[in-house]
């Protein structure tokens, strides 16, 4: 299946630009060259903004691979709806305005507004008191029997364990795909990645990052980091919605994302650093690990704490209860003041010449 790219409507991308979490594909669009989570996350870009450079410096090809026979920027921009070089008319603005405001006036009219405020008063109501039904206290356990949680789900199948995947009596599902991607990964013959016909365009735009003299050296560095995060336990995430597993090394700068299967999908230095990592989506697997690796310490705790405890967990590594207020000091007392004793006036004779 092909996806359109939203900045010049090249139809032949191999993944959606966005995965349902909100992740980049870090795929490089051949027809602009606009790439998903790092023009845009890491380099500021817009669609718009890099659309309108892109056909003001004439609408050229970005790949090193040849564009398809009969390629026409301007009419597969017309075919995307993006409108060749005009932006979105004020007709059309004004448009999508009324619609928005037939729909509210809509909702104000059948009442809907008025029953979704009861019902969020009810709530708010509710977690005041100090918690709501069963459903909402245990995590709703979907179509659990028993209304235990609902299971975790394992990245990239849209499968879910029974019963909620403890990491020591179910396995860590997030853990075992990081772990069996990084040995399909060594097993696989070959440079590791993903695309091989993508790779000379990620050569060019990201092999200066580490002295790469070739796309074959860059992809070996990129399969290289990948092995060296899995042992070293570096900062990992998984994205729940299509299982990519992306790896950072904070002390280097090393950005690497991906399949499932362990080959790469991009490999760079990001500029803006941990800033980047952070603003990426995904589930870290070793944050229910003993020693677990967490997002900013290699081999730390997890969350804030060494040991991964949460907040408020005794004895697991948590935050400390709080110490009790001091009692107020005692204040001295004021002594009394003495009574002065009253000094006798003498009577003065009155003269009268």
């Amino acid at each position: 299946m092909a996806f359109t790219c939203p900045v010049c409507g090249f139809p032949g991308l191999n993944e959606p630009p966005r995965s349902a979490a909100g992740g980049g594909s870090y795929e490089i669009c051949p027809s602009c060259g606009f790439q998903f989570g790092v023009s845009d996350d890491d380099r500021g870009e817009t669609y718009a903004g890099w659309r309108a450079r892109w056909l003001a410096e004439g609408a050229r090809w970005h790949s090193a691979n040849p564009s398809p026979a009969g390629w026409d920027p301007h009419a597969q921009l017309r075919s995307a709806g993006l409108g060749g070089e005009r932006g979105q008319t004020a007709a059309e603005l004004m448009g999508i305005l009324l619609v928005i405001a037939a729909v509210v006036a809509a909702i104000f009219h059948s009442g809907l507004a008025l029953q979704l405020a009861g019902s969020i008063g009810r709530e708010v109501n509710c977690i005041g008191q100090g918690g709501c039904s069963a459903q909402a206290s245990t995590g709703g356990g979907g179509n659990n029997p028993g209304g235990g949680p609902g299971g975790a789900q394992i990245p990239g199948t849209g499968s879910v364990l029974p019963g909620g995947g403890d990491p020591e009596e179910e396995g860590n599902p997030l853990l075992q795909a990081v772990q069996d991607a990084a040995e399909q990964a060594a097993n696989r013959p070959g440079n590791g990645w993903g695309r091989p016909g993508t790779l000379q365009d990620h050569f060019d735009d990201h092999g200066g990052d580490f002295g790469s003299t070739s796309p074959e050296e860059y992809a070996q560095q990129a399969r290289d980091f990948f092995q060296r995060a899995v042992q070293e336990r570096l900062p990992t995430k998984i994205d729940p919605s299509d299982g990519t597993i992306r790896v950072y090394d904070p002390s280097t700068n090393e950005f690497g994302s991906y399949n499932p299967d362990g080959t790469t999908k991009t490999y760079f230095k990001p500029k803006r650093g941990p800033d980047y990592w952070d603003d990426q989506p995904g589930d870290d697997p070793y944050a229910d690990e003993p020693g677990g690796g967490g997002d900013d310490q290699p081999g730390g705790g997890g969350d804030d704490e060494p040991g991964g405890g949460k907040p408020g967990a005794p004895g697991e590594g948590g935050d400390e209860p709080p110490p009790a207020e001091p009692e107020p000091p005692e204040v001295p007392e004021v002594p009394e003041v003495p009574e002065i004793p009253e000094v006798p006036i003498p009577e003065l004779p009155i003269i009268i010449p």
